[in-house]
């Protein structure tokens, strides 16, 4: 008799009566924290646009910590987060967070210490980038059509992909992947 009216709620929703209850809650606290303002992802500091993208993000790991159980149900722990941001901060990146400055953009964003601490060692400390400079470098830069054509006759009058680069803070790979035509065709 539960299967049968199992079967009936998916046919009528479209779906199991687990993932319609789930996109509803969702959709729920999206309108709530848009509605309260506090639909600012907690990572990368921008706006979460939509109910798919939210995640109930917690500010500092529960997974090894002394009192787990305490620490992921604690409200002042909780923060929201694009769904991406969330998922990118794995079970194994599990520590406390140091906030510094992004070199290319000066925006503010977290990295874990013992990240940091390494790097120091390493004697990069003096480079670091956000996510969106770092996806930047990966070709995915938005540049305007003027921008373009602009980077593509510097390059071709014998301008440094890295000078270039300083000038529209981005990286040199992404100026050269633009201006040999890999990106932007």
């Amino acid at each position: 008799m539960e299967r049968k009216r199992a079967r009936e709620i998916s046919r009528q929703l479209g779906m199991s009566h687990g993932a319609a209850r789930n996109l509803l809650v969702n959709e729920l606290m999206y309108n709530m924290i848009k509605d309260l303002g506090k639909n600012t992802c907690f990572r990368c500091r921008e706006m979460i646009s939509s109910p798919d993208d939210l995640s109930i993000d917690h500010i500092e790991p529960w997974e090894g910590a002394e009192d787990a159980r305490k620490k992921f149900f604690d409200l002042d722990n909780i923060a929201f987060s694009h769904r991406s941001c969330n998922s990118s901060y794995g079970r194994h990146e599990i520590g406390k967070r140091v906030t510094i400055k992004c070199n290319s953009c000066h925006r503010e964003f977290s990295i874990l210490e013992s990240d940091y601490r390494r790097k120091k060692k390493r004697g990069q400390r003096n480079f670091y980038c956000c996510r969106r400079c770092f996806t930047s470098a990966k070709g995915y830069t938005i540049f305007t059509k003027r921008q373009v054509e602009e980077i593509r006759r510097r390059y071709a009058g014998g301008e440094s992909t890295r000078k270039i680069a300083i000038d529209y803070n981005k990286s040199h790979v992404a100026i050269y992947r633009c201006a040999i035509g890999e990106t932007y065709k």
